[in-house]
């Protein structure tokens, strides 16, 4: 499965929302990738969150965000996301993320720590 690039933006404006609005940080991901033109991405669903898998500029990547029952970044894990491939992930696509959980959780009201390094 290919992501068509729908914007010429290279930074995804995020939307403003009230503190109490529930974020869905797996769209918001995938919203992510989709500027970034990551092709072949994919997801797993797994009992503590969710694998991304798919190629940015030919660089394969898969990464896991924790999310807990509700579908809400886990504010009990210490890192998030975790990068598995590859470890260090290109500069561009582990910032890209990094400020994706970023601004999901400054919403979710879980605070903006250095969580997502």
């Amino acid at each position: 499965m290919s992501l068509a690039l729908k914007h010429s933006t290279s930074r995804l404006s995020l939307p403003s929302a009230s503190r109490s609005a529930f974020i869905n940080v797996f769209d918001n991901v995938l919203k992510r990738l989709e500027i970034l033109r990551c092709t072949e991405v994919r997801t797993r669903a797994t009992s503590y969150g969710i694998i991304f898998t798919g190629f940015y500029h030919d660089v394969g990547f898969e990464f896991n965000v924790y999310v807990n029952a509700q579908g809400r970044l886990n504010h009990k894990t210490r890192q998030n996301p975790v990068w598995h491939k590859p470890v260090t992930p290109p500069d561009r696509l582990k910032e890209a993320i990094d400020e994706v959980i970023r601004w999901v959780k400054s919403v979710d009201g879980l605070g903006c720590n250095d969580d997502t390094r």
